[in-house]
């Protein structure tokens, strides 16, 4: 049985790590020190007027965003309905290149469906 070492890997097959910057409640300020990252994450649950900031902080930057309105079951801290919930990450999908949808979040289907 082959035995690898996690020591011995070769260098040239190691990926870089790509750093990604979480803006949250202070989005509109953090943004001017996202310049070192490679994308940016934007918590929508974490933020009073979700779109309005996600509309700015897209303006503001050429680097992909990552849209999050996470559910309180999974750490999150949107307080409305799941409905309400899917409804904000459906229209964020339009300002963002790509969505985080839970697994067990209970309308994941009907949000891939849009």
């Amino acid at each position: 049985m082959r035995s690898d070492n996690i020591n011995n890997i070769d260098n040239s097959r190691k990926l870089k790590p790509r750093i990604v910057a979480a803006l949250g409640k202070d989005a509109l300020l953090d943004i001017s020190v996202c310049e070192d990252a490679d994308m940016i994450e934007v918590r929508l649950d974490l933020i009073d007027k979700p779109l309005e900031t996600l509309k700015a902080v897209r303006r503001g930057t050429e680097k992909p965003i990552i849209v999050t309105n996470r559910m309180k079951s999974e750490g999150g801290q949107f307080g409305g309905s799941e409905q309400d919930r899917i409804r904000i990450l459906s229209e964020a999908a339009s300002y963002a290149d790509w969505v985080d949808i839970e697994l067990r979040a209970p309308m994941r289907n009907e949000f891939l469906r849009m």
